[in-house]
């Protein structure tokens, strides 16, 4: 099977690829074209939604640069949010960037620190505690982490994590597992205590939306 990526590939190139094929004793069967679109009405009930006050969370098998652009096309992300990857390649350099996230975008910290063991557990309460009194006001944050980095996330450091997701207004996690999708539906319910929809319209996407009932 031939998969052409390119949207301006013309006829030509088609008719030789077809002609390498024969050569190799090939038949051809078939040229098919698929376009991914979103539903009718998509952003706007998206918009709704997050005028709601309903936390958004994405988990897509979609590599990131895929994932983002169907943020944008989907008003789960517009250009007045700062968006934040989320990639390391391993658990230290994924507790680096969610810690330093967190001091850039949620913490008032004066000086941010790169927390290096978890004793800074215990710490995280009183840090948000004290930047709520303080009244400071909440950045337009957009969380983008992919699924090697959310193994460690969820594994490791899922204290950070969540506190890093209270306070953005999406989260996507991309290159995602189905199991990676109910592991995240989980740890919403198990450490927010919240109330969870999943929806998801693939057969991977059934453990996540089992997850999700109470």
């Amino acid at each position: 099977m031939l998969k052409l990526l390119n949207k301006d590939a013309n006829i030509e190139l088609i008719q030789n690829h077809i002609d390498e094929f024969a050569k190799e004793g090939l038949m051809y069967v078939a040229t098919t074209a698929v376009e991914d679109k979103l539903q009718n009405k998509v952003p706007e009930t998206i918009k709704f939604l997050r005028e709601a006050g309903i936390k958004l969370w994405v988990l897509t098998g979609d590599k990131r640069e895929t994932a983002e652009n169907i943020g944008y096309s989907a008003n789960l992300l517009d250009r007045n949010m700062e968006v934040v990857h989320i990639a390391g390649s391993s658990s230290a350099e994924v507790q680096r960037q969610l810690n330093d996230t967190l001091d850039r975008h949620v913490l008032d910290a004066q000086t941010p620190q790169r927390r290096k063991s978890f004793s800074a557990r215990a710490e995280l309460p009183r840090r948000l505690s004290m930047r709520q009194k303080k009244k400071v006001e909440e950045e337009e944050v957009v969380v983008i982490i992919d699924g090697a980095s959310l193994h460690h996330a969820i594994e490791d450091h899922s204290d950070v994590f969540m506190a890093l997701s209270d306070h953005t207004k999406v989260v996507i996690c991309c290159h995602v597992t189905p199991l990676q999708k109910a592991l995240v539906v989980r740890l919403v319910r198990e450490k927010r205590k919240a109330m969870t929809l999943a929806i998801g319209d693939g057969g991977n996407d059934v453990s996540m939306i089992q997850d999700a009932l109470p």
